[in-house]
């Protein structure tokens, strides 16, 4: 099939599988191609198409020119050899096939940029994806539609060409515009000019675009060829039009010829001795953020280590000639108090006050008319002058901050721009083939932290996965990665792994260049704890009790949390609040909040026993639910709290929480079965033994036998038979013995009867039937339904093996009709299936709906 491409943006250009087209025997004829293919999916009528090309010839003789030009069209297209006619047309009208799969430039030019406007986000400029989309529209653009055609006489032709030619530059000049913004808050400043030079080549009066490409090369250091390019833009802005150019160009070309004599403002700004890595979606946002006229005040929010006050600066080089009084950083951080707050801002600025002048009044005078940015890095420690810095801002309406904090301001006109780690792989699904470790950034600056300290490593596909796992433990934060890449060499990646697991302190380095709260994980960290409340520590550290997150109910019924507390504790960064609704806490930051928890030896036990008590206290209503219609929302559930799960049952297995651990036993063996998580469920069995061993307590007994008997369910289920029933052996030994004789075990009895059924059905039909024959008649005894749908289908099994397809499907309906009652969801599924594994689904008679 001949593949038919036609361009349009520029030369017109027709191609036949890669050859361009040759023998069109007019102009017109191509322009009727051209005209087709972007017009005639929609029929259109012959005697238009005549007049639109031939409006200088009688009807009938233009009828005729078109009727040769499309027998021209068909011979020049090789339309016999194609799979599907380009043309389809009837005696009345002409259309262009939208099936004969051609591929026209425009067309897709036009679908980029409508996928741009379709996509969910406020502005394309700022969207990575759209930044694609834009990037290929451009490519596309390689002049105006039809670049340099026309035909003589053909007024309504011509003027069809000019409506397109407009649109199509006006979409290209968008697409450029966009771009230019794109690399340009990305930092890609040569990027950025290519654009921006393109955008100001379509429309030379365009005043915005002139503006842009003087700050682009004004960031790249061409300062000179700046000032020619406003030269240049007001000579022909007052040769066609007789204006001078706005006030904003003006004052930026001012701005530019002072800074040949003086240096820029921002040469005053700490100069970083590494490069910028990752984090260019966020300078994207965050630039976007800072150039939108309604935003007054962003802060960036984000723990310790995550890179604020970075990124903040590397946005600010790419903003400066945005605000044209300059931009200033304020560094909060050796403040005592926010009594300090205005002098800091004052001597940022150069502003010596006046003696007798209120000076906060003399600095919004000072403020009132300037157009600056503000960057008030680690605004955390001021925290109480968020009221005054909301005053000054009113007072000065074109200055705009831009904050670095652990906390949030809590002021009404505050954007937050929420920092958090760096991107990595999961290490559930890590690229196989062809890694490139500089599309992740968080491994990205693990590497670049690496090769600064002149580190040489030969590695391997594992080592990629053993260093996504480090970027993982230290949350993808900046700062810990640096601080781990340090010890590449002397230790190998997993042993690093190790020793972060191990303590915070291995976090350190000792670099003379960085403030002290940033050479080690454990001075940051406890330049947070410093900021927090007498309150938000007390309660921080029994939060870090939890495993895998929590819910305001749960921190109130383990921590008895205050709402305004735990708010607190967000607006600081200690805790993220995640849909849907669960609060979650770094493992660092609990591994911190253990240690300050174990200071008080009271505090810590009594944290752990509420977690304790809480959770394990929900597991007998859970297990009811995993054997009912509430199966499927228990085990979701379930599945989020698995890690606090297993947490307090640990604490209640090591403090000897017998009622617990006996209340819970089913519901958490059973969410284990359930789940085929047999090896957790064995390990959880084996600590409840290995804790309660040495009491002789009747009633731990009991629990020792529920908990072997569910051991042995999860050995058999791994295949460890031979140990699954001496396992089961000894329990029905201590059953029988003197310890427990006298009491009511017949819900023990039951269960190890039902587990000594399935255990002998692989090799001992008759010892099996006995066995789930009396387990049936014990749990029909305790009115235990489930139990009792159990041992009916182990006794369906039996007959299977036996045979007996009769009495199997007998069996099979009782359990069935159980599982039903019950609304188990994933039972009746089960025995389902063994009823139509076995041949014998037809037998069953019409029962009631089942899952």
């Amino acid at each position: 099939m001949a593949h038919l491409s036609i361009s349009l943006l520029g030369t017109f250009t027709v191609t036949l599988d890669g050859r361009e087209a040759r023998g069109f025997n007019s102009d017109k004829t191509r322009a009727l191609l051209a005209y087709l293919a972007l017009e005639g999916v929609r029929p259109q009528r012959r005697e238009v198409l005549a007049a639109l090309l031939w409006p200088e010839q009688p009807g009938e003789r233009a009828r005729g020119s078109l009727s040769q030009s499309l027998y021209n069209l068909r011979k020049t297209l090789k339309e016999r050899e194609a799979r599907e006619p380009f043309l389809i047309t009837t005696p009345q009208t002409v259309a262009f096939n939208p099936d004969c799969g051609c591929w026209l430039d425009v067309r897709r030019f036009e679908d980029l940029l409508s996928a741009c406007e379709r996509h969910a986000h406020p502005r394309p400029e700022t969207c990575p994806e759209c930044g694609v989309r834009l990037g290929q529209a451009a490519a596309l653009y390689r002049g105006d539609f039809l670049e340099g055609f026309s035909i003589s006489g053909a007024y309504e032709f011509d003027e069809w060409l000019m409506l397109q030619r407009e649109r199509t530059c006006q979409n290209a000049l968008i697409a450029l515009a966009s771009l230019a913004a794109y690399h340009e808050w990305s930092g890609e400043t040569v990027r950025a000019l290519d654009y921006a030079r393109r955008a100001v080549r379509l429309d030379s009066l365009w005043e915005t675009g002139q503006r842009g490409l003087m700050r682009l090369l004004a960031l790249s250091g061409q300062r000179e060829a700046a000032l020619e390019v406003f030269t240049g833009y007001r000579k022909r802005l007052m040769n066609e039009l007789g204006v001078e150019p706005e006030g904003k160009t003006r004052s930026l070309y001012e701005r530019l010829c002072r800074e040949r004599d003086q240096p820029p403002v921002l040469d005053d700004l700490p100069a970083h001795l590494t490069p910028f890595v990752g984090r260019q979606g966020e300078l994207v946002e965050l630039g976007a953020l800072l150039c939108d006229s309604d935003t007054r005040l962003v802060t960036v929010l984000g723990e310790g280590g995550s890179g604020k006050s970075r990124l903040a600066l590397q946005a600010a080089q790419g903003l400066r000639y945005h605000f044209p009084d300059g931009v200033y950083l304020v560094p909060l951080s050796a403040l005592g108090s926010e009594e300090g707050l205005a002098p800091a801002v004052a001597e940022a600025l150069g502003f010596t006050f006046r003696e007798g002048a209120d000076p906060e009044t003399q600095l919004a005078d000072y403020l009132r008319a300037k157009q600056l940015l503000l960057i008030l890095d680690s605004f955390e420690v001021v925290l109480e002058g968020a009221r005054w810095l909301s005053e000054l801002l009113r007072a000065a309406p074109q200055v705009r901050a831009l904050v670095t904090s652990r906390a949030r301001l809590k002021l009404k006109g505050e954007r937050i721009f929420p920092l958090g780690g760096m991107g990595y792989p999961e290490l559930d699904a890590f690229p196989q083939n062809n890694f490139d470790p500089h599309e992740y950034s968080a491994l990205a600056l693990f590497l670049a932290g690496m090769e600064r300290r002149g580190g040489k490593f030969d590695w391997k596909a594992d080592d990629w996965r053993e260093a996504a796992h480090v970027c993982r433990l230290v949350g993808c934060m900046p700062l810990g990665l640096l601080l781990a890449s340090a010890w590449v060499g002397t230790y190998t990646l997993s042993e690093i792994a190790d020793e972060i697991e191990r303590s915070l302190d291995f976090l350190s380095a000792d670099w003379n260049d960085a403030p002290e709260r940033q050479r080690s994980l454990r001075a940051t960290l406890d330049y947070s704890w410093r900021l927090l409340s007498d309150g938000e520590r007390a309660l921080f550290g029994k939060l870090s009790v939890f495993r895998g997150g929590f819910t305001r109910q749960a921190a109130w019924g383990v921590a008895d949390a205050d709402p305004l507390v735990l708010q607190g504790l967000v607006d600081k960064t200690m805790l993220e609040l995640r849909p849907p609704g669960r609060y979650a806490m770094h493992d660092l930051l609990r591994q911190f909040g253990e240690e300050k928890l174990a200071e008080d030896l009271q505090i810590d036990k009594a944290a752990r026993g509420a977690h304790a008590i809480y959770y394990l206290g929900k597991l007998p209503d859970w297990g009811a639910g995993l054997k009912g219609t509430r199966q499927v929302d228990v085990l979701a559930q379930m599945d989020m709290e698995s890690g606090n799960l297993g947490a307090a049952w640990a604490w209640a297995a090591e403090n000897q929480m017998v009622d617990l651990l006996a209340g819970g036993m089913g519901g958490l063996f059973l969410f284990a079965a359930l789940r085929a998580r047999f090896r957790e469920g064995q390990l959880a069995c084996q600590y409840v033994l290995d804790h309660l061993a040495s009491n002789s307590d009747p009633e731990v007994l009991r629990t020792l036998v529920r908990a072997n008997t569910w051991k042995s369910h999860f050995m058999r289920l791994m295949g460890k038979h031979e140990e699954a029933a001496r396992i089961l052996a000894q329990n029905l030994a201590d059953l029988d013995g003197p310890v427990l004789r006298g009491t009511n075990t017949r819900a023990e009895r039951a269960f190890l009867l039902l587990e000594l059924g399935s255990a002998a059905l692989p090799t001992d039909r008759p010892a099996a039937r006995r066995y789930y024959e009396e387990s049936l008649g014990l749990y029909a005894d305790n009115g235990n339904p489930w139990g009792q749908a159990r041992a009916l289908s182990g006794l369906g099994l039996v007959a299977h093996h036996a045979g007996t397809f009769e009495e199997a499907v007998q069996y099979y309906q009782r359990s069935l009709a159980l599982y039903e009652g019950l609304g188990d969801p994933k039972a009746t599924a089960g025995v389902l299936i063994d009823l139509g594994q076995w041949g014998c689904l037809s037998r069953v008679r019409p029962m009631s709906r089942a899952v």
